[in-house]
């Protein structure tokens, strides 16, 4: 299982559809849709309920997205330290202009 696969079952846990998930996160929708199949499949358990107004977290789901959350977490963590390692400096930078400034 790729961290890939876990952000996608978070997003679309997140939004509630696939369609949603898949826009936020930039890739095709058949793409999240086969991904989170594919999860189902290797857990051997539904993840959603698929209802007309969209997708509903299982027991089972949640018990997933909470582990996910958590494993993603512990990944981004390890990045960012391995990050460190080589040197490459991690961060947020703020932008802030003001509408007199602009042309």
């Amino acid at each position: 299982m790729h961290a890939a696969v876990l952000r996608y079952f978070a997003a679309v846990a997140r939004a509630g559809s696939i369609r949603k998930a898949s826009e936020e996160l930039h890739v095709a929708t058949s793409a999240v849709s086969r991904q989170i199949q594919k999860l189902e499949d290797e857990l051997g358990t539904p993840l959603f309920e698929r209802l007309p107004k969209g997708l509903k977290l299982t027991r089972a789901g949640s018990l997933v997205l909470r582990h996910a959350e958590l494993t993603l977490e512990e990944f981004d963590l390890l990045k960012g330290e391995l990050g460190s390692l080589k040197g490459i400096k991690t961060g947020h930078v703020r932008i802030v202009a003001l509408d007199s400034l602009l042309v």
